[in-house]
């Protein structure tokens, strides 16, 4: 012991980390688990902001996890942070999704989890109502990836994915993509897939969803 320090009893460390997590030692146990439960999606929302490649707007830690509690996000997690997700955004068609902010950390790319989380949000976007859903991306290995899974690159024919569903995607850049034409457009058609028809989800309006 160095001479005037005092060590610090386990009762006092333990406040210090409580302090540093932002915890109140006199919070019930279910709030201090929620408090973990939402420093986990701000922590993402903060590697999202700071890759920078993501619509600003889907990368707010209450829309995610609200699209997570609505079965419209995927996400593979590592000691309890989220190091990979895939979303499911509504669009101005009501019968038609958007597939989008596929995203990896960076410590944990080359191992599968791109296909992983795409591959639920997959599975996920077949248990909701509609006739379509549509990928914008300018990343060729997000490209490979959605041909592989069977989807159709359609060249921005809007014979293929209704104009109502991407003419507020079509002129959007993102912060990666210097060239607007670089963007390449994919369709996955929900109707011919189920064999029957399918009822229209609600009109964006009627969602809380706060994002494009």
């Amino acid at each position: 012991m160095i001479d005037g320090i005092v060590p610090l009893t386990r009762e006092k460390k333990q406040l210090f980390y409580q302090h540093d997590l932002g915890i109140n030692p006199r919070m019930t146990k279910r709030e201090k688990g929620g408090k973990k439960e939402m420093d986990k999606w701000l922590e993402l929302e903060r590697q999202l902001r700071h890759e920078g490649t993501l619509l600003p707007e889907r990368t707010r830690a209450e829309i995610l996890r609200s699209a997570f509690a609505a079965g419209r996000l995927a996400v593979e997690e590592r000691d309890n942070y989220i190091v990979a997700i895939a979303a499911i955004w509504p669009s101005p068609h009501p019968a038609w999704w958007e597939v989008g902010t596929i995203w990896v950390h960076p410590n944990f790319r080359r191992r599968g989890l791109a296909n992983a989380v795409f591959s639920d949000a997959l599975s996920k976007l077949h248990c909701l109502p509609g006739d379509g859903a549509f990928l914008i991306t300018y990343k060729p290995h997000v490209a490979d990836m959605v041909l592989a899974a069977g989807w159709t690159e359609v060249f921005w024919d809007i014979s293929k994915v209704p104009e109502e569903a991407i003419q507020h995607r079509r002129y959007r850049h993102t912060a990666g993509a210097a060239n607007v034409k670089e963007r390449r457009l994919f369709c996955y058609p929900l109707r011919a897939e189920r064999g029957h028809s399918t009822e229209p989800r609600p009109s964006i309006g009627e969602q809380q969803i706060g994002v494009e």
